[in-house]
């Protein structure tokens, strides 16, 4: 018998199946959300080459000028209002 070997009951096993793989699906979600706004080369780059108004990405860009642009946008709504 094994020194690591410890009898466990059903409803521990189902109990640690569950917590093994919440883990694993809240660190696969993680890397996604980490490296999906990366291009092969790791670098944030812009797919509409600088154009931000007209970009299908531009709510959730995080370049610095899409950023600024928002809330360049943000406060001038503000403002008219």
């Amino acid at each position: 018998m094994p020194i690591f070997y410890q009898p466990m009951q059903r409803r521990e096993f189902f109990k640690t199946c569950a917590r093994n793989v919440t883990f694993a699906l809240v660190s696969l979600l993680g890397l996604f959300l980490v490296y999906k706004k990366r291009d092969s080369n790791g670098v944030h780059v812009c797919i509409n080459d600088g154009l931000c108004r007209g970009c299908r990405k531009y709510n959730g860009c995080i370049l610095p000028r899409a950023v600024s642009d928002r809330q360049a946008n943000y406060t001038n709504e503000r403002v008219e209002s």
